[in-house]
């Protein structure tokens, strides 16, 4: 969701840094977790699906990080508890 809302309002430019955040996360954690390097279990096929979960987790937290500190959600009542659509 918060790819399309970089996305919808024109502000692409941003997922860079979240792919960028998720690929290097990938990258370590599948050498780590694969082959068991620097102190962690070598764990195969499943070390490389939990280097996968994280980074996805990674990548959506920096681009939730980036829509906040931008305030990219003003004017669209993301985070709103009087949301004037909510009252009809």
């Amino acid at each position: 969701m918060g790819n399309a809302l970089l996305v919808g309002t024109n502000n692409s430019k941003y997922l860079k840094y979240g792919f960028i955040g998720e690929a290097l996360v990938n990258v370590f954690l599948d050498y780590t977790l694969i082959f068991g390097k620097l102190g962690f279990p070598a764990m195969g096929f499943n070390g490389a699906a939990y280097a996968s979960v994280l980074a996805e987790v990674t990548g959506a937290f920096i681009v939730f990080l980036i829509i906040v500190k931008k305030a990219l959600y003003n004017g669209f009542y993301c985070f709103k508890a009087n949301n004037p659509i909510q009252k009809q």
